[in-house]
């Protein structure tokens, strides 16, 4: 949902001045996405191996959420925020998960 923000120049005439989406306007909005971080400084993939929670579980910062792998290590992966799992978008078990990629979100 869009709003759009009105200068009235005079008061016939009403010019746009931004279009920003709603949750710009809202603090409580506060979701947090959770990327496939590297486990090496020349890792460009890896294998999302297990997931250690579930939609809508409370996390801590800390806390281990998921199990991620390269051809040489497996690691957990950490949060670094606490708050609710809103989403999982990458199934465990999915193999070539390339750095960067949101694989959940958090809501803070």
């Amino acid at each position: 949902m869009t709003y759009r923000i009105y200068i009235a120049l005079t008061a016939l005439i009403a010019t746009p001045l931004l279009t920003l989406p709603l949750n710009s306007f809202l603090a409580a909005d506060t979701s947090i996405e959770l990327k496939m971080s590297a486990l090496s400084p020349t890792m460009e993939e890896g294998i999302l191996a297990k997931w250690l929670v579930k939609v809508g579980g409370s996390v801590s910062s800390g806390d281990f959420l998921a199990e991620t792998e390269t051809d040489k290590a497996t690691m957990e992966f950490e949060a670094i925020d606490e708050g609710v799992i809103k989403g999982i978008l990458v199934a465990e078990g999915i193999d070539r998960v390339k750095v960067g990629t949101v694989i959940a979100v958090i809501q803070g």
